[in-house]
């Protein structure tokens, strides 16, 4: 599960605002076609893990100085809230 978690972070790299990024749909569309889903479960190793470089299809890895923090919370009525930051790569506030 986790391995196949790192090739879903990975394909993020390559999304985009969809206002700066034209091709956002059509890449959702494609990382969730059976040939990449299938290519992406052949390379999954039971025994071995790799950097970060190999999950990602382009290849990308944000500096870092780049980051996405994620925080989760359940109250006891069962309420939940989530929020997710990303500072500095693609989809976030890149300042350069």
């Amino acid at each position: 599960m986790v391995e196949a978690n790192k090739y879903a972070y990975g394909q993020r790299a390559t999304f985009g605002d969809p206002a700066f990024t034209p091709n956002v749909t059509e890449l959702e569309k494609l990382y969730l076609t059976e040939p990449v889903v299938a290519a992406a479960r052949a390379r999954i190793n039971d025994t071995t893990t790799y950097g970060t470089a190999f999950y990602t299809p382009t290849g990308y890895v944000p500096g870092p100085e780049a980051g996405t923090s994620h925080l989760a919370v359940v109250d006891g009525q069962g309420m939940a809230v989530s929020l997710t930051s990303t500072v500095n790569t693609y989809w976030g506030s890149r300042t350069s």
